[in-house]
């Protein structure tokens, strides 16, 4: 992920804003939201200098040493994948290690792969639409009285927009649901 901001645009946005321009409009041209537009100026009058952008995300955690020794046995001796060396190391060697990190420790060294078509930004929304009530499902199923019950749910919000219960399924009760 690449940082939006850097120090020219940070000093862009205090000029804007001494300028008197809306924070919704700074933001709008930075690409960023007005709430972060306002707290980069309230630090510029707080110090009296342009903000100077900290490191962006969690710190990484370095590799304990045992553990890089013992995910580089368990990986020698199995030559198998990740997930599977979790598994197999929580059983044999009562070692609990996350896979992720289990695979960096062969990564560093070479022996594995990166494989970038595993590493691609899944899609958050199965099916289509982003919008509410751009898509929806409908499904039926049996009460245990024998009734036929049926409902329609947005794909987006996973809100259920219609359900009803009938004696017999018929398209005509799915369309009453609507």
């Amino acid at each position: 992920m690449t940082a939006k901001l850097d120090p020219v645009k940070v000093k862009w946005i205090v000029d804007e804003m001494k300028k008197g321009v809306r924070s919704a409009e700074i933001a709008a041209r930075m690409e960023v939201s007005p709430r972060r537009a306002r707290r980069i100026c309230a630090r510029y009058r707080r110090t009296g200098e342009v903000p100077a952008l900290g490191v962006q995300g969690r710190p990484r955690k370095e590799i304990q040493d045992h553990v890089k020794i013992s995910a580089e046995k368990a990986f020698l001796q199995c030559r198998t994948g990740a997930s599977r060396l979790e598994r197999i190391m929580a059983v044999t060697a009562r070692i609990c290690i996350p896979h992720n990190t289990i695979h960096r420790v062969p990564k560093e060294k070479g022996m594995a792969a990166e494989r970038p078509e595993k590493s691609r930004r899944r899609e958050r929304i199965k099916h289509g639409g982003t919008l509410s009530n751009s898509t929806r499902h409908a499904g039926c199923g049996r009460l245990p009285d024998g009734r036929r019950f049926v409902a329609h749910r947005d794909d987006a919000s996973l809100f259920i927009a219609g359900c009803g219960a009938f004696d017999e399924a018929a398209g005509k009760h799915a369309l009453e649901v609507l």
